[in-house]
């Protein structure tokens, strides 16, 4: 499940955040982690259960801090990609509402923040959703037509989806809602494999990787610096 910047297969080897964090943590800890490929839906229900320890890429809402301890890394807001030219007089999620016949693409059991929460919920009812298990999913089927509007992390739209020429030519990217709508995003770990000391010294070693630099040196290798501060959880 590629994931953008946040994890993505550069000719076979895996690289990219959620890589390079797995070895910091691995290193810090001597822990061993294993990197496993899962849906988001599949993670969730694994690291509830407790068939899974860890959860990674994972936006942070209220039902997520209660069913897993949760390590915020970042935050940031969704953007929207939309298909030229068919929506390019699109401005707001209303506008979109309003034109029949053009589908969006979500990830299953991902969750977007508003105002796109309330823009799924209106297009599901008019049946104009489709549920992809992945980003890379969604993305494929953005490119051929089958979809025309996609809500992404900026992440997402990294060059092992899609070239940037071709993003630039072929889509529009808006970013809707205020400041404050922004999403925190980090990692899980399972309540039924961690104790809440155990997750607390997590906690306490994230924030030593925020306050020597790893974090910001990391996610700067892949946003540049001055976004990845803008980024980073304080």
């Amino acid at each position: 499940m590629p994931m953008g910047a946040l994890y993505f297969d550069d000719r076979g080897i895996k690289r990219g955040l959620d890589v390079d964090l797995v070895e910091e943590v691995s290193r810090r800890t001597g822990c061993l982690i294993e990197l496993r490929e899962l849906s988001r839906v599949l993670q969730l229900r694994l690291l509830k259960s407790g068939q899974i320890a860890i959860g990674t890429a994972m936006a942070i809402d209220s039902v997520r801090a209660r069913d897993h301890y949760v390590l915020p890394l970042m935050e940031s807001r969704n953007e929207m990609l939309l298909a030229r030219p068919a929506l390019d007089h699109v401005q707001t999620p209303a506008d979109l509402i309003s034109v029949p016949g053009h589908v969006l693409g979500v990830v299953g059991g991902a969750v977007h923040g508003e105002p796109y929460d309330s823009l799924v919920e209106s297009l599901r009812a008019q049946k104009r959703v489709v549920v992809a298990p992945d980003h890379g999913s969604n993305m494929q089927q953005l490119r051929q037509g089958r979809i025309q509007a996609l809500i992404a992390h900026p992440f997402m739209h990294a060059s092992s989806f899609i070239p940037a020429a071709e993003l630039e030519q072929r889509f529009r990217i808006l970013k809707w809602g205020k400041r404050e709508d922004a999403l925190k995003g980090g990692w899980a770990l399972s309540r039924a494999r961690f104790s809440p000391q155990q997750a607390e010294r997590w906690r306490e070693m994230f924030a030593t990787m925020r306050t020597d630099g790893t974090l910001l040196r990391l996610l700067t290798r892949y946003v540049g610096q001055a976004r990845a501060q803008e980024m980073l959880v304080r």
